[in-house]
């Protein structure tokens, strides 16, 4: 039973300010998910103690908990329905709730044992004969940082990229010592999902940073790591995705050792040979 039925459920036996309470989440439900603890009791006119009962009166650990429910159920509308929603809702406020997401986001990965997850990670990627990175959609900006920062260091680190041919072309080449680095958040992207299944048939490792366990990517995985993507904004919060990737790239650099110190201080000197980064000598030189 979810949350809203749980509610609907115990309703008769809930106290004049937890039915106030619990029949606004109820005709509002996209309010729990978008607006912070204050701004939805402000909304029911309760205090915000009063959605902190009703959130343990319907079984929930704490408020955070109970407003993800919500959260996760919003992820799955469309975004055109959520930014509706983001319009509607009352100004001020916008930066900081999109803010305090991302941390709490970050914040439930980091107590899951982070580490532990991000150093198999690491270890499963170190390990592999070459890595394929895949995000597509909205997840390909952390699939492009992702190859271009770990291939300063590390060798045969490869995007895929199915543009003028076929995603069929990119896996045909995966065995079993190759691993695949994968991104995606619902709505999630089906081409990532297949690509994910392909090289798991095919016996690579796979390494997939998601938002649920429930994911798909997170049930084909080796090694999950799940940071969640809720978002008072229409679309996925990467934020936390993103911090989880800088980690895994910090750690895969610790314990690569020596060669990837060789190799990325020769990346960086051919970089700076072909002036590739701005001289600020070049401040107050004529533009060509």
């Amino acid at each position: 039973m979810d949350v809203q039925a749980r509610i609907e459920a115990s309703f008769a036996d809930l106290g004049p300010r937890l039915k106030q309470a619990a029949r606004y989440v109820l005709d509002h439900p996209e309010d729990v998910a978008l607006h912070s603890l204050r701004s939805l009791a402000a909304r029911a006119e309760v205090a915000p103690a009063t959605l902190s009962r009703l959130a343990r009166a319907v079984d929930c650990e704490d408020y955070e908990a109970f407003r993800k429910t919500f959260q996760d159920r919003l992820t799955e509308r469309s975004f055109t329905a959520r930014a509706r929603i983001l319009q509607d809702a009352a100004a001020g406020g916008v930066v900081q709730d999109q803010a305090r997401a991302m941390v709490g986001n970050l914040d439930r990965f980091l107590a899951g044992g982070a580490q532990g997850a991000i150093d198999a990670a690491a270890e499963d990627l170190l390990a592999a004969d070459s890595v394929l990175v895949i995000g597509m959609l909205g997840s390909f900006s952390l699939a492009v940082y992702a190859q271009y920062v770990a291939g300063m260091a590390l060798p045969n680190w490869s995007l895929l990229r199915i543009q003028g041919g076929s995603l069929a072309d990119r896996l045909y080449d995966l065995s079993a010592g190759d691993a695949v680095l994968a991104f995606s958040s619902a709505p999630y992207a089906r081409a990532t999902v297949l690509a994910c299944r392909e090289a798991r048939g095919r016996g690579a490792r796979v390494v997939a940073v998601t938002d649920r366990r429930s994911s798909p990517l997170a049930r084909l995985a080796h090694v999950p790591l799940v940071a969640g993507a809720g978002s008072p904004s229409f679309f996925p919060s990467l934020g936390a995705q993103f911090a989880v990737l800088e980690g895994l790239l910090a750690t895969l650099l610790r314990k690569a050792g020596a060669p990837a110190l060789d190799k990325l201080q020769s990346v960086e000197r051919k970089r700076r040979a072909y002036r590739e980064f701005w001289d600020e000598d070049e401040e107050n030189s004529p533009v060509n």
